[in-house]
């Protein structure tokens, strides 16, 4: 089992993000209501539980009796779902023997503030996840951990507290019918996909939170403490994202592969999307320029191991480059700014308006060149000019995912 420790970091006293309050999800939903036809009026958990059951790929029950999961479980054109909110170790104890859960994964299950990652037993896959939300007024990122356990005709999806809205994770199921088809496989995939869009919004917010924040440090009226404490919070909140989502990468390539038997042929293209959001949504990247690939952006072929996985566990700590150029200010935490004392700011300012002075006479100058050379060359001229017009994008390499 990983200890708290071996998990993310904290935004304060060592726990992962801020707790979401019990009585709302991340998006504003009611958390003892999503899902609401899906939840049991009888089961043995003390914890609030919800079922589904799928047949031959359409929804035939929802909210029935955890007790009768094992019968439905024989047969083999069943597939069924299986939430619990928020259960300690009693609650899991009652579906271990039923299911066949490793005690090592049931303890992680009940834990909080385990790893991102993706483990491997003899009857079933455990899976953890964090699901994340910037509050953009005070920069702090809460993070909500959910659990899940793969086998072959289940998905059991614990969650530790309220902040992942699972009545979304339902509908993106009722949005897409066919990929309930695809069983197991496919109801993993709207889950992973409803987490790493959540990802992708997070990193969105706090890179418009930082480009708010370097307004301030650039505005001629004087700046108090709040700034610098905004300032010290996002940092905080990008160590954190950073430590969720990395891992993804991993865990998405892991699940890819074909010895595993979740991801079918008509999945992979679903999966390959999830794989493509993870690349979008990382907060690691360089200023693009090279258009040089860190190699895991690569999915590991299907029909072969992951053979990469080791190299890339020792690599996620580095400053990787990719095309990415829209998360240049995020690629650590040193990329926040910083206060800097009065005197050392004002001649910050004095060089920032220097190199843009510079820049605006070196575009004018160009201006007037390409001008006189379209006035010359006419429509050949133009295109070669302006090479966006064709379809393409001149600045090679700025493609986010």
């Amino acid at each position: 089992m990983n200890s708290p420790q071996s998990g993310p970091a904290s935004v304060s006293s060592g726990v992962l993000g801020a707790r979401p309050p019990r009585d709302r999800t991340f998006h504003g939903s009611d958390p003892d209501m999503v899902a609401s036809t899906a939840i049991c009026e009888v089961t043995p958990t003390k914890c609030q539980a919800r079922t589904r059951l799928y047949r031959h790929g359409r929804l035939e029950l929802e909210g029935f009796p955890v007790a009768e999961i094992s019968d439905h479980l024989v047969e083999e054109a069943v597939t069924i779902w299986l939430d619990l909110r928020d259960p300690d170790h009693s609650d899991l104890a009652v579906l271990s023997e039923e299911f066949g859960l490793h005690p090592l994964a049931v303890e992680d299950a009940v834990q909080e503030h385990q790893r991102p990652k993706l483990d491997r037993y003899q009857s079933h896959l455990f899976l953890n996840a964090y699901g994340a939300r910037l509050d953009t007024g005070t920069g702090a990122l809460a993070t909500s951990e959910l659990a899940a356990f793969v086998t072959p005709r289940a998905l059991i999806t614990v969650r530790k507290d309220d902040g992942l809205d699972i009545g979304a994770v339902v509908e993106r199921w009722d949005a897409s019918p066919d990929l309930s088809g695809s069983g197991v496989g496919g109801l993993l995939h709207g889950l992973l996909d409803y987490v790493v869009d959540g990802h992708f919004e997070a990193v969105q917010s706090l890179d418009d939170a930082v480009e708010s924040l370097e307004d301030q440090l650039f505005s001629d009226v004087p700046q108090d403490l709040q700034v610098q404490r905004r300032s010290f919070e996002l940092r905080k909140s990008l160590v954190m994202l950073r430590r969720i989502v990395i891992p993804m990468r991993e865990v998405v390539n892991a699940l890819m592969r074909r010895d595993l038997h979740v991801v079918t042929d008509d999945l992979m293209p679903y999966y390959q999307d999830v794989y493509d959001h993870v690349l979008r949504s990382r907060v690691d990247r360089q200023s693009a320029g090279s258009g040089e690939q860190h190699p895991g952006d690569q999915p590991d072929h299907p029909g072969q191991p992951a053979e990469r996985h080791h190299q890339e566990g020792h690599q996620l700590g580095r400053d990787h480059r990719g095309p990415d150029t829209h998360y240049r200010l995020l690629r650590d935490e040193r990329a926040l700014p910083r206060l800097q004392p009065a005197g050392r700011l004002r001649r910050r300012r004095y060089r920032h308006g220097r190199r843009r002075g510079r820049a605006l006479r070196r575009l004018q100058a160009q201006g007037l060149a390409l001008r006189t050379l379209r006035g010359s060359a006419g429509e050949v001229g133009q295109d070669l000019l302006q090479p966006g017009q064709r379809g393409g994008d001149p600045r090679q390499g700025t493609r986010i995912g």
